[in-house]
């Protein structure tokens, strides 16, 4: 089993979409964590839509690429992602898979940790949400003190979305506990 963590994105009706990809993931993996969400200016496209960001933590025993390729881009597309040439184009979902367990992979297909990872306030601000102390596969050192010295995060918390989704990971867990099952962790 891994722990891994998902950052979640979107700009096209985030308010009905991540909390959709939040219980998408949470009938099928064990959701461990989550950070609050922010508001932050689309990367790339000035005029477009701000993205609201955050991240959840899920336990998993399935690989990395199969992670990735067929759990959360078949969530994606569920949730009515196309994928287009422009990267920074705006989107319904963007699940990205950050960190799986301490793993570094360096392919093609699948680079862990994220490499923007260090870059992206949107993507560290959030994982230091979940888990202050952690230490970045690769680097031995904590991600608090690798991204110390970057200039002072520019999001918005979006404090309502934030309160449902940790509601939403109550009513989950809770479920569960009660014994309502989830489709398994394959």
């Amino acid at each position: 089993m891994a722990e891994v963590y998902v950052a979640i994105g979107s700009n096209i009706a985030p308010d009905r979409n991540i909390p959709l990809a939040v219980r998408k993931l949470a009938a099928r993996f064990p959701l461990t964590g989550s950070s609050a969400f922010y508001r932050s200016r689309a990367v790339g496209i000035p005029q477009a839509p701000d993205f609201i960001n955050g991240m959840v933590r899920l336990t998993v025993k399935i690989p990395p690429r199969e992670f990735k390729f067929k759990v959360l881009r078949k969530i994606e597309r569920s949730l009515g992602r196309r994928r287009t040439r422009d990267k920074n184009a705006p989107r319904t979902i963007d699940l990205d898979l950050v960190l799986y367990g301490r793993r570094v992979i360096r392919s093609r297909s699948l680079t862990l940790p994220d490499p923007a990872l260090l870059d992206r306030d949107f993507l560290y601000v959030p994982l230091l949400d979940i888990d202050a102390r952690l230490v970045l596969p690769g680097s031995g050192k904590s991600l608090a003190r690798l991204v110390g010295t970057h200039a002072r995060p520019r999001l918005k918390k979006r404090v309502r979305l934030s309160a449902a989704i940790k509601r939403l990971i109550q009513t989950i867990v809770i479920g569960i506990g009660r014994g309502h099952s989830r489709k398994g962790n394959s």
